[in-house]
C-alpha cells in the first residue's frame, strides 16, 4: 500500500499489481483481514469523551455504549467487513487462551452514499481507498497492494480500533473478476503502515483538542446518525454485505 498525501497529484506512479496469495492463517501488521464490526463502534469514543450535560443525552450515550459493549462480546457482532491490521496480535500467557486482538482500521463503502452529508465527526476520520475506476489524485488516499479491485467507493476509517475480543477471522480475499480472475489477498507495506498509524493518531488528537462545545455538537450528531445500508454479498463490484450497520 502507498499512502499519498499530495494535495495536487497522486504520487504512487507505476506499481506492481499482480495478485497476492496468503498461505499462512496467522495475521501480522499490514495484513487486510475480515472482521465482524460496526462503524458505530469506532466512533463511540467521540460520544464517550463529549461530556454531555443533559440527562437525556447522557442516557442515550449510555445506551449506545451498552450496545457497543454487547456487540463486541459476540463473535459475530456487527457486520463482516475488511479491516487493516495495524499491529501484531498480543500474545497471551500460557494459560490465557487465544491472542488478544491487534488494533485495526475498518473499511466501509457506506452503500455508495454521499459522505458530504455525514456528520462532521464521521467525515473527520475517512480516507478513500484508491480503486481502478477512481480518480483520487487531489485527495489524500491509500493504495493497496495490489490496487483495490472493488468499483464502489471504498473508505478506511483512520482510527485505531481495538476490539475487546480477537475477531479478525481470515485474510480478506476479493472475488474473481475480469481484472483479478483468481481473486487476491491484500496487504500494506511497512512505511505506508507507519504513515497511516501516524495519521490515525493525529486525526484522533485533532478531534480531542477541539473546544468542548464542538465535541458536544459532533457527539449529538453522531447519536442521531445511522450508517447507510451496504450492498449485499462480497464481490468484485462492491466488497460489501447487506446487514444493516448499527
Amino acid at each position: 500500500m502507498v499512502f499519498c498525501r499530495s494535495p495536487n497529484f497522486c504520487t504512487a506512479g507505476d506499481r506492481e499489481n499482480a495478485p497476492v496469495f496468503k498461505t499462512d492463517e496467522t495475521f501480522i501488521a499490514g495484513d487486510i483481514g475480515n472482521i465482524f464490526a460496526s462503524v458505530k463502534q469506532v466512533y463511540q469514543y467521540q460520544i464517550d469523551e463529549a461530556e454531555l450535560s443533559r440527562a437525556a443525552s447522557r442516557h442515550t450515550a449510555q445506551q449506545l455504549r451498552d450496545a457497543c459493549t454487547e456487540m463486541e462480546s459476540r463473535a459475530d457482532g456487527g457486520k463482516l467487513r475488511p479491516c487493516l491490521v495495524l499491529g501484531n496480535p498480543v500474545r497471551p500467557g500460557v494459560t490465557s487462551g487465544i491472542p488478544k486482538s491487534p488494533p485495526v482500521a475498518l473499511f466501509a463503502t457506506f452503500g455508495n452514499a454521499n459522505i458530504a452529508k455525514f456528520p462532521r465527526g464521521v467525515r473527520h476520520h475517512l480516507v478513500p481507498i484508491y480503486t481502478k475506476d477512481a480518480d483520487l489524485g487531489k485527495y489524500e488516499h491509500l493504495h493497496t497492494t495490489p490496487d483495490w479491485d472493488g468499483r464502489s467507493p471504498q473508505y478506511i476509517i483512520a482510527y485505531e480500533y481495538i476490539p475487546s475480543e480477537h475477531k479478525v477471522m481470515e485474510h480478506f480475499r476479493s472475488s474473481r473478476s475480469a481484472t483479478m480472475p483468481c481473486g487476491t489477498h491484500y496487504s500494506v507495506e511497512p512505511q505506508a503502515l507507519t504513515d497511516f498509524r501516524h495519521l490515525c493518531a493525529s486525526r484522533t488528537r485533532a478531534w480531542q483538542r477541539q473546544p468542548l462545545a464542538e465535541k458536544k455538537r459532533d457527539a449529538k450528531a453522531l447519536m442521531k446518525w445511522r450508517p447507510p445500508k451496504e450492498i449485499k454479498n462480497w464481490d468484485a463490484r462492491t466488497f460489501a454485505t447487506a446487514a444493516p450497520d448499527v
